[in-house]
């Protein structure tokens, strides 16, 4: 593994929660970019191949909102499992307290 991957996977391990949301921006911004439009439908219409075009570029928007949703779900859960993970670690505090 190079320096520099090493550094990221670094940089990741320390901050999750904001790459993750860069991601989903990415994935969000993705969506919004190339969603289909006119241009796209006379292109599946008057192209040889255009419905396979029209077909192939859906698929990429419909894998992407599968993402974007798989990656929303693993942030919920972040969160519950970090509330979980603090409720233990104010109990533990209690009873070393007592």
């Amino acid at each position: 593994m190079s320096t520099e991957k090493k550094n990221e996977s670094a940089i990741e391990a320390d901050n999750p929660i904001p790459l993750r949301q860069n991601v989903e921006e990415a994935i969000r911004r993705y969506l919004e970019d190339n969603q289909l439009d006119g241009k796209d439908m006379l292109i599946a219409v008057i192209m040889p191949g255009g419905l396979l075009y029209a077909a192939v570029r859906k698929g990429n928007l419909e894998q992407a909102q599968a993402e974007l949703a798989r990656l929303a779900a693993d942030m919920d859960e972040l969160s519950r499992d970090l509330v979980v993970m603090q409720a233990v670690a104010g109990e533990l505090t209690v009873a070393q307290v007592q």
